[in-house]
């Protein structure tokens, strides 16, 4: 059985995050969507382009921030250490209801931040923005920024499943790559035993 060690793709689009940032009109409406695995920096991220829209004068009104962990709390605000299909779907339901809930606000700023191995799901969301048959003035602009850095994440997804996940993250035309900070540091894994579940797309246990 093959083996594949997992290391930092090597690419030449890497972009720095300074770099999208400076290049960001904050005069024009911005869907931004995040992925990456987890400890990637998508939350940082996310938090950063928040941060830099409002020194260029959108409201916290204006803006508007989500990602599918912000659901998965219990009722005593504790991060849910299950990882399983039930927890997941209940997460994901909520998520998407506030999404619809907060898009049909039409907020200048759109950041979206999940895993996103989906690539369906991502043209979903660029269909959504781009609105080609609807009004101009309610078009979004589109970018999709992938995030690889290696720090521990917040939630005690285990680290094989996090290794998983950066394994089989599938490339998305035009996404620009941050280039990361602190690179992952993976060791070798059998590819064929990686866990990975196909009707929700992610890699969550069973």
């Amino acid at each position: 059985m093959e083996k594949a060690k997992m290391e930092l793709k090597e690419k030449n689009n890497y972009t720095e995050e300074s770099v999208f940032l400076n290049k960001l009109n904050f005069d024009e409406k911005n869907f931004i969507l995040i992925r990456g695995h987890q400890g990637s920096g998508k939350s940082t991220l996310a938090k950063n382009i928040a941060n830099a829209a409002k020194e260029f004068g959108l409201n916290e009104s204006d803006i508007f921030h989500i990602e599918r962990d912000f659901f998965m709390y219990d009722e005593n605000g504790e991060y849910s250490k299950v990882f399983n299909q039930e927890v997941y779907k209940k997460a994901d339901d909520k998520f998407r209801a506030a999404f619809t809930d907060g898009f049909h606000k039409k907020p200048k700023l759109i950041i979206v931040s999940n895993v996103h191995n989906n690539l369906g799901e991502i043209i979903n969301y660029k269909s959504l923005a781009e609105n080609k048959k609807g009004r101009k003035n309610e078009r979004y602009n589109f970018n999709v920024l992938r995030t690889q850095n290696g720090f521990q994440n917040l939630h005690n997804v285990p680290s094989e499943h996090v290794q998983s996940v950066y394994l089989n993250m599938k490339d998305f035309n035009g996404e620009h790559l941050i280039k990361p900070v602190k690179p992952m540091n993976v060791k070798t894994l059998d590819r064929d035993n990686l866990p990975f579940n196909e009707e929700y797309q992610t890699y969550i246990t069973k």
